[in-house]
């Protein structure tokens, strides 16, 4: 649930740094790295997470949470193959796109349990 959180917290994070991007139309600098990292912390926390429920028996609330967990984890790989050679606005969009879907497929995926 901790690292839910932290997910939550970074996808915030990481969807109002591209949204200061938009304006001067330009990918904010360092925020491609931060997504990266923010993608493998999504992949441990599914890990984790499967491991849970093979081994420790533990399953979600919700049938739902199988699918925004999946959904949060290739959101940003996605927005990112997008915004390739695009305008230097649509770009900008684009990759502030990817963490602002983490942020909500992560509240979701908190409530899903």
């Amino acid at each position: 649930m901790r690292i839910g959180i932290a997910i939550l917290v970074l996808g915030l994070v990481g969807a109002i740094w591209g949204a200061l991007g938009i304006r001067p139309a330009r990918t904010a600098a360092g925020l491609r790295p931060y997504l990266y990292l923010l993608v493998a912390v999504i992949a441990v926390e599914g890990l984790l997470g499967l491991l849970l429920a093979t081994v420790g028996g533990y399953h979600p609330a919700d049938s739902l949470h199988w699918f925004y967990g999946p959904a949060a984890l290739v959101s940003i790989p996605v927005a990112l193959y997008f915004a390739r050679d695009k305008s230097a606005r649509m770009e900008a969009v684009l990759v502030m796109a990817g963490p602002l879907a983490v942020f909500l497929f992560s509240i979701r995926t908190l409530m899903t349990g």
